[in-house]
């Protein structure tokens, strides 16, 4: 798997462009902000943009998703529970028009749900709490945490929709489902092992 990190937006948000090792189609997560930087990586690694994954529907995740969408055409892959924040808008971050534009393609995934990339599975895990349409994907020893886990912290669940013990109860399902050697990209800051965090991060102990 072959996994290309771009830093976008004032919340230094992680997007991840995701392919397989010998595959120029690619899936896109968390095009937070930046479109412009996003469609560029995606020309230059020569990768043809397959579909965009959404770990939830916060803004600082999809800043970039309406001209993406536009430029590409891809259709976009989010939890029914968050589905309706791509119709919202959010004033207090400045954001006037919903990220989902005229004509995007939204195809709700739940839990259980399967990805291809490649040759390879990702597995949709959700993962309610930071939002309740929040989700994991894992596969191949490798999980896109977004907003739920972090390299030394968790998500916040003040924000409307977050619920703390929601989130107590995804964190326990990442610690038991997941191998402890599994490469954490999460949606902001330094990527880590599960077995760092089950060592060091005090929300999974």
């Amino acid at each position: 798997m072959r996994i290309i990190q771009i830093i976008v937006g004032p919340l230094a948000t992680n997007c991840y462009l995701v392919s397989g090792d010998d595959d120029p189609g690619a899936l896109l997560i968390d095009p937070g902000a930046d479109a412009d930087t996003i469609l560029m990586t995606l020309e230059a690694e020569e990768m043809s943009l397959r579909g965009i994954v959404l770990t939830h529907g916060h803004p600082d995740h999809t800043g970039a998703l309406r001209k993406v969408v536009a430029t590409t055409g891809a259709p976009v892959h989010i939890h029914p529970a968050d589905a309706p924040l791509l119709r919202h808008t959010w004033p207090e971050y400045f954001v006037a028009e919903p990220p989902a534009g005229p004509g995007t393609v939204i195809r709700e995934v739940r839990d259980g749900d399967v990805l291809k990339v490649g040759e390879a599975d990702l597995r949709v895990l959700h993962t309610p709490g930071h939002s309740p349409g929040s989700l994991v994907l894992y596969g191949e020893e490798v999980a896109f945490t977004g907003d739920t886990l972090f390299a030394g912290a968790v998500g916040r669940t003040d924000l409307p929709g977050g619920a703390e013990a929601d989130l107590a109860a995804s964190l326990q399902r990442l610690v038991t489902e997941l191998s402890p050697i599994t490469l954490i990209y999460p949606g902001h800051g330094a990527s880590s092992l599960l077995t760092q965090e089950l060592q060091t991060n005090a929300w999974l102990k």
